[in-house]
């Protein structure tokens, strides 16, 4: 029996909170209607005492052309300003990659820092991860802090390390990061020491000694 009084209890006050949402829309939307009416009479009014003075059929004809012009100029502009105010901090989805284009012109011969060029790499592919998973480029943030994992120069040199891995060690340090980026329920920007600290624990277990890396909480930034 109590049960039922609780349920009662509830389903009354859920039908009170039903009612008093659609009193309070309807009530909302009267008084946009009210409002909207007003200032239409308002303007009526206002044109009325402006062609008042006027005697001319023709040049009150012309009047009433010019003020409903501009009545309706001025609310445009409002519509376009409200729309601006609006959308204007509003973002889409990631849109999807288009065609390829044509290979360009050979550029000229350049350099690569072997200490650098597979560190640079590892921070892309891992930059490019991120990117589809949040489906929106990089923050500047984690481009910097991927920077300085993967040029650390402090207890283990990174870039030396790199150097020793093959193909297969690259492919597991890449799953395991994308496993965490993907369970993570935080920012990225916040939670990015902490991934990047679970993906090395991980990551260490599976290779020798020798291409390890150095496990820290936080990398400094480039």
């Amino acid at each position: 029996m109590l049960d039922i009084l609780y349920f009662l209890f509830y389903l009354i006050l859920f039908l009170l909170y039903i009612l008093l949402y659609i009193f309070l829309y309807i009530f909302n939307m009267i008084l946009l209607i009210i409002s909207l009416f007003v200032i239409i009479i308002g303007i009526v009014i206002a044109g009325f005492k402006l062609s008042s003075k006027i005697k001319d059929i023709e040049i009150q004809l012309f009047f009433w052309v010019l003020y409903g012009v501009t009545i309706l100029s001025l609310f445009l502009l409002s519509v376009c300003i409200y729309i601006f105010i609006t959308y204007r901090k509003k973002t889409g989805p990631f849109g999807p990659r288009g065609f390829q284009g044509y290979p360009g012109s050979i550029g000229d011969p350049g350099s690569c820092d072997q200490n650098l060029c597979r560190p640079r790499t590892l921070a892309i592919l891992m930059e490019k991860i991120i990117e589809e998973f949040n489906q929106k480029p990089v923050d500047e943030n984690i481009r910097k802090k991927l920077c300085g994992f993967v040029i650390n120069d402090k207890d283990k040199n990174h870039p030396d390390i790199l150097k020793k891995w093959n193909l297969m060690d690259i492919k597991i340090f890449r799953d395991i990061f994308k496993q965490k980026v993907t369970m993570t329920e935080e920012s990225l920007v916040t939670n990015i020491d902490d991934i990047l600290h679970q993906t090395i624990i991980k990551f260490n277990n599976k290779i020798d000694g020798t291409k390890q890396l150095e496990v820290r909480d936080n990398f400094a930034n480039c």
